[in-house]
């Protein structure tokens, strides 16, 4: 009797709880407040082309040319890079003959200022190779005083390893970097 009286109690206490919860869940509804119309966005007026008033013609300028500008020294003068075996500073026979030919050039040109750059290969330390590159600039700058350029229009620097003319790890690479670059300004 038990039993039968908990299958009939089980679905009634179900159903009073889920109508208590719909009544309850069930909350009063505010008055709709009133929604502002929705109007269409304001369409820019269509413009339609209109050709541009005629303009009286102005004269006709001459052309003028431009004088030409003056060929500066560094684009006439070219001289060519010498360059050096491993871990030597001293003029090979065919550097010094590039450099006679340099120095003619320079005889020509007394106006001309040059910057002798000393350059090495990446092997060695990089203050032994700032030394080198210095002693490669200097032997270069010596030879052409010895020729009859003025010591006064050559300067010298040293890059050392720093500014390679070649990229590489290899012999191919090392031997274009072994120069002295003269540079005229």
């Amino acid at each position: 009797m038990i039993l039968k009286k908990s299958r009939i109690l089980v679905p009634v206490i179900f159903v009073s709880v889920l109508a208590l919860v719909v009544i309850g869940g069930c909350s009063k509804k505010s008055p709709m407040e009133p929604q502002p119309a929705v109007t269409a966005p304001e369409q820019p007026p269509v413009e339609t082309y209109q050709p541009p008033a005629p303009q009286p013609e102005a004269p006709v300028q001459p052309t003028i040319k431009p004088a030409e500008a003056p060929v500066t020294i560094a684009k006439k003068v070219q001289l060519d890079d010498v360059f050096f075996a491993f871990d030597v500073y001293a003029l090979s026979p065919e550097a010094r003959k590039i450099l006679s030919a340099d120095a003619d050039v320079l005889s020509e040109n007394s106006d001309a200022q040059i910057l002798i750059e000393g350059h090495c290969d990446e092997r060695g330390t990089r203050e032994y190779n700032l030394g080198l590159g210095e002693r490669r600039a200097n032997s270069t700058k010596n030879y052409l005083v010895s020729l009859g350029v003025d010591a006064s229009r050559i300067q010298t620097i040293s890059y050392g390893e720093d500014r390679p003319f070649a990229f590489g790890h290899n012999e191919n690479a090392w031997s274009q970097n072994r120069r002295a670059h003269i540079f005229v300004r």
